[in-house]
């Protein structure tokens, strides 16, 4: 838990110094390294909880990613912003 927390603290003080879109592809790469690692070693006793816990990285990764689409430097055309409900 501490190392998850280091890990996120770490790349928010050293990713102010990046433009927008690389801190927020840096903290996509934390949040998927801290969930292969939460997943992968199961720190908890539950089984359900873990898997609870993979399914809320995965929320945030998505969000994250999807987030990423409207930070693009381009503007969204008019066609896929009706498709995207932009």
């Amino acid at each position: 838990m501490q190392l998850q927390t280091l890990a996120l603290v770490a790349a928010e003080v050293f990713g102010r110094a990046l433009p927008v879109l690389l801190q927020a592809l840096l903290l996509l790469a934390v949040l998927l390294a801290v969930s292969f690692m939460t997943t992968a070693c199961a720190p908890v006793r539950s089984r359900s909880l873990v898997m609870l816990e993979f399914a809320s990285f995965c929320v945030l990764s998505l969000t994250i990613t999807l987030g990423l689409l409207f930070a693009a430097e381009e503007p969204i055309s008019p066609v896929a912003g009706v498709r995207l409900g932009a």
